[in-house]
């Protein structure tokens, strides 16, 4: 039986890692629109005139300080 070419390794290796960075993005992208949507529903709540955006990374940094969100989570995304 034959083995695959050098090429062919490489080029499966490289669709592995395109479908791997896809995927750290969404998952990024879904925790930092998390942490706006929450933001946004408590700006709302409360009628306030503080910007959800802020409010939002600022919970996305307590959360990261205080390991409930892991770094490499977002990394890629940022």
């Amino acid at each position: 039986m034959k083995q695959p070419s050098a090429t062919l390794k490489n080029r499966n290796k490289k669709i592995v890692s395109s479908v791997k960075n896809v995927l750290q993005l969404v998952l990024g992208l879904l925790i930092i629109m998390l942490f706006l949507t929450m933001a946004k529903t408590i700006v709302s709540y409360f009628n306030s005139t503080f910007p959800s955006s802020i409010l939002g990374m600022l919970m996305l940094f307590i959360a990261l300080a205080l390991k409930v969100v892991k770094l490499k989570w977002v990394e890629f995304t940022g």
